[in-house]
């Protein structure tokens, strides 16, 4: 059981970062961690590590907390300084495992990335057909609204991907992305569809919260 949390954590730090709609799957009590659990245990198996790699990745993840440990400890360091820091230890330990996978494995994960770019996408088309019917959007009204959410999905996978920036700025470029969607959005609604779209947003992250308190 060990040895698989070593690996699920591992193949964890390569394969992605968890998307919005996978975040709300996990916290859907204990039925949506367990079937999180259960996809994970289950492309780890499909990845077929040999001992060899298994061994590398645990010797790599006690380096990385070990490392982390040491970071925490120094109190000289400014809140800045220490995030930099651990961005730059994360982007080592990401590297390291990259480096540890064969060129199937690599193309397994790769396959993995599209199938959850496509389960997302579809995730999505089924939301805002939702919120049309409830907003009462006309024909032109979601077909704007569906053009401006994909350009603003491609910005912000943009700027995710650009391993030239901090994460720092990459938070500030996606906000100012996030905002700019927003103002938009003013010149496709009607004052009441907006405010009944943050009534439904609102109502949803209620019902989410408590979900994951059960």
């Amino acid at each position: 059981m060990k040895k698989l949390l070593v690996l699920s954590l591992a193949l964890s730090a390569i394969i992605f970062t968890a998307t919005a709609q996978q975040k709300r799957e996990m916290k859907e009590g204990k039925d949506g961690i367990h079937k999180g659990h259960h996809k994970k245990a289950m492309m780890v198996k499909d990845m077929n590590f040999s001992d060899a790699q298994k061994a590398q990745m645990k010797a790599n993840r006690e380096e990385f907390k070990n490392k982390m440990q040491e970071l925490n400890k120094n109190e000289s360091l400014t809140v800045k300084e220490q995030r930099d820091r651990k961005e730059a230890l994360h982007n080592e330990q990401k590297a390291k495992m990259q480096a540890l996978l064969t060129p199937e494995q690599k193309t397994k994960i790769a396959a993995s990335k599209a199938k959850m770019e496509a389960n997302r996408k579809e995730m999505g088309e089924k939301r805002m057909e939702m919120l049309k019917t409830k907003l009462g959007l006309s024909s032109d009204q979601f077909s704007k609204w569906k053009a401006q959410n994909e350009a603003t999905h491609t910005q912000l996978k943009a700027i995710k991907e650009n391993q030239l920036l901090s994460s720092d700025a990459k938070r500030e470029k996606m906000k100012a992305v996030k905002v700019a969607a927003k103002e938009q959005r003013k010149s496709i609604f009607t004052a009441d569809q907006l405010k009944k779209m943050e009534e439904l947003k609102k109502d949803y992250r209620n019902k989410d919260w408590k979900q994951s308190k059960k």
